[in-house]
């Protein structure tokens, strides 16, 4: 933890803190919980900004900063503990951890103003209790049964509103608990269900005291995506006679956007015409609802199938570009050594690791940990292929459950480790 720490500090992942576009939507609701964008932007991440600001207003992004990197090194000690869990020696143990903790992707979007590093965090010890709850199999008093239950219903209930995407999670974790926890199924999906949408209920109870428009509607979060995807698949035609449709044909794009088609490859980049095309509409009209129902009506499955195109690459591309300003602590010939050697882990390294590692789990029979972790990095991986407006988003979303998956990835590389530590031993 210690190690990681030091390294996160030394390595500035980033030179101070980094704002995207959607930072300055989660800092304004941060300032005003009832800022006009909390129709669209659910509230713990701007509740977790709001206290740094209280802290400190001129040295919150430092507190903010400082946080994420101490909770990042927690994470590594956990996954220490869970490679224990998986009978790895504690070397072996200590080298995989310091490879997750080490991660440049990891710790670029730490330093980000962005909701995604949290709900990662949030969702890794969603996983990690689902497993201390069901993983042993064992028989379990009753206090524990409700102790496990509170907390996973718990951390559903904040991922809920730390980001839209994450609100159904609560359905593969009980999945879990109903093939491996029968006997409390009924108990524990009451009380997860509950928690999981009081969370959610209040915050558009809370808006609604202030202005019923606020509230959450489910084309707020989809229209942008739909529009997007839809228009890279070519099926512009499909959305004619809205507001999109005609600023199109106003500003003579028309033949420009049925020309975009989708092409099938194993990294999926984005057409190199389509971010220009994005760029030179106001927000106004790529968040066009009218242009939305009209693609879902009129072609849904040509929009389902454009959209999980992009599922595998989730799994194929490589972390993020690293620019002139990350990493700057580092010399500039280790910082490329570093660079490379996880951008070949990312590719094509990872999606082999992953399977696997799944199959080692089979073997095994840590039956427990297959299925949540396959059932969480399908519901995080389909979901956003279906809902990421471009491919070039998925490393970006990818970091939800990138704890998840390195340490599946990293399990097979450990029982290597193991072996080869043993032969020595005997020899």
């Amino acid at each position: 933890m210690i190690i990681t720490l030091i390294f996160g500090f030394w390595s500035k992942p980033l030179s101070g803190i980094y704002l995207s576009p959607d930072s300055y939507d989660y800092i304004n609701l941060a300032k005003n919980f009832n800022h006009e964008i909390s129709k669209f932007r659910p509230p713990f991440f701007s509740v977790l900004l709001r206290f740094f600001m209280e802290l400190g207003a001129e040295k919150w992004n430092i507190y903010y900063s400082n946080f994420q990197l101490f909770t990042h090194s927690s994470m590594v000690l956990l996954f220490f503990y869970l490679f224990q869990n998986l009978n790895l020696s504690k070397t072996t143990s200590f080298i995989l951890c310091l490879g997750i903790g080490f991660n440049p992707s990891l710790l670029y979007y730490a330093s980000y103003v962005l909701a995604d590093f949290l709900l990662g965090s949030l969702t890794t010890l969603l996983w990690a209790f689902t497993l201390f709850y069901i993983g042993k199999g064992e028989r379990i008093h009753k206090e524990k049964h409700i102790k496990y239950t509170l907390i996973i219903g718990f951390l559903c209930g904040l991922i809920s509103i730390t980001k839209p995407i994450g609100v159904l999670l609560f359905i593969p974790i009980t999945l879990g608990i109903f093939i491996f926890r029968r006997k409390y199924f009924l108990k524990s999906m009451t009380i997860i269900f509950c928690l999981n949408f009081t969370f959610l209920f209040s915050w558009e109870y809370y808006k609604s005291l202030s202005n019923s428009n606020r509230n959450f509607e489910s084309m707020d979060h989809l229209s942008y995506s739909i529009n997007m995807t839809a228009i890279r698949a070519g099926l512009v035609e499909y959305g004619t006679e809205s507001p999109f449709y005609n600023e199109i044909v106003n500003k003579k794009y028309l033949d420009r956007a049925k020309s975009f088609n989708i092409e099938i490859s194993y990294t999926m980049d984005t057409q190199p015409d389509f971010m220009p095309f994005k760029r030179s509409f106001d927000k106004l009209y790529t968040y066009d609802e009218i242009f939305s129902k009209k693609i879902l009506y009129n072609a849904p499955f040509k929009l389902f199938m454009a959209s999980i195109s992009n599922w595998h690459s989730f799994f194929t591309k490589r972390c993020f570009g690293p620019n002139h300003s990350s990493f700057l602590g580092m010399p500039k010939k280790i910082n490329k050594i570093y660079n490379k050697i996880y951008a070949y882990l990312y590719r094509p390294f990872l999606a082999p690791l992953i399977l696997f590692s799944l199959y080692l789990f089979f073997k095994k029979k840590y039956f427990p940990l297959l299925f949540v972790s396959i059932s969480i990095i399908f519901y995080a991986s389909f979901t956003s292929s279906i809902l990421s407006p471009h491919g070039g988003e998925l490393p970006r979303y990818r970091v939800w459950i990138e704890y998840i998956i390195w340490f599946i990835a990293f399990y097979p590389i450990g029982v290597f480790f193991d072996k080869i530590m043993l032969i020595k031993k005997r020899t």
